[in-house]
This record gives structure tokens, sequence and C-alpha cells, in this order.
């Protein structure tokens, strides 16, 4: 007869269980909930003669979630993982070792969303934080 549980992605060979689901659920759940404070918070802090500027608000949000991603994976390295595993651990050299190619695809990404972000906070002036979030 046919398992019930799922295979594990990542070919690791292990199953998936129904605290998994239920888990990466709730991680979804939780995220979602987390980003859509954002927006409200970033137009609360720009609000007044002393509030932020769109860029330094940029630079605030770059450099929390810089923060944040370095928390992630140092946390990772060493078996406290929020985010499910999908293959198996890469050490630091496995890492720095990677073609410059696989490196400048994520840069682009993050590029493009640095771009669309920074739109968003310097747009959210003239055409209001609730029409610019949503473009």
């Amino acid at each position: 007869p046919a398992s019930a549980q799922a295979p594990a992605p990542g070919g690791g060979g292990g199953t998936a269980s129904a605290s998994s689901a239920a888990n990466n659920t709730a991680l979804c759940i939780i995220a979602g909930v987390l980003m859509s404070l954002w927006a409200p918070f970033a137009a609360k802090s720009r609000e007044g003669d002393k509030g932020l500027s769109p860029y330094f608000s940029f630079l605030c949000f770059t450099a929390t979630s810089l923060a944040i991603s370095v928390l992630i994976l140092v946390g990772q390295q060493y078996g406290c993982s929020l985010m499910p595993r999908v293959d198996n651990l890469t050490s630091g050299m496995e890492y720095v070792r990677l073609p410059v190619l696989l490196h400048g695809w994520g840069l682009l990404g993050g590029c493009i969303w640095a771009v669309g972000t920074l739109s968003n906070l310097v747009s959210g002036g003239p055409l209001g934080n609730a029409v610019s979030y949503a473009l």
C-alpha cells in the first residue's frame, strides 16, 4: 500500500509529516501578517516635519533586512531553522565557491526588489501610501 506521507523535497529520502505542513502553513501566515504591517508603519514613520525621508526609510529597511538575513543564516548553521530546509546544509566556503553567475542572479533579484521598494517609498508622497503600495 502507498504511504500516506509524501516524499520530502530535495530527495533526502525522508518523508514530510503533517506537522511539517502545519508548521509551514503557520510560518506563511505569520510572515504574511508581518509583511502587511510594513506599509502602515513605513507611512507613519514619514509623517510630519520630523518624519523620515523615503531614502532614509529605505536605508533603515535595507539595514534591518540585512541584519535579519544574517541572523537567519547563522541560526540555520546551528540547527535553529525557521524555514524548511530542502537540501543538505551548505557551508560558507561552498557558498563562496559558487560560480559568479549564480551570485549575479541573486544580486539582480535584490536590485530589482530594491528599485521597487524605493519607488514605492518615493511615490508614497505624491500618490498616497495606499495607492503606491498597491502598485
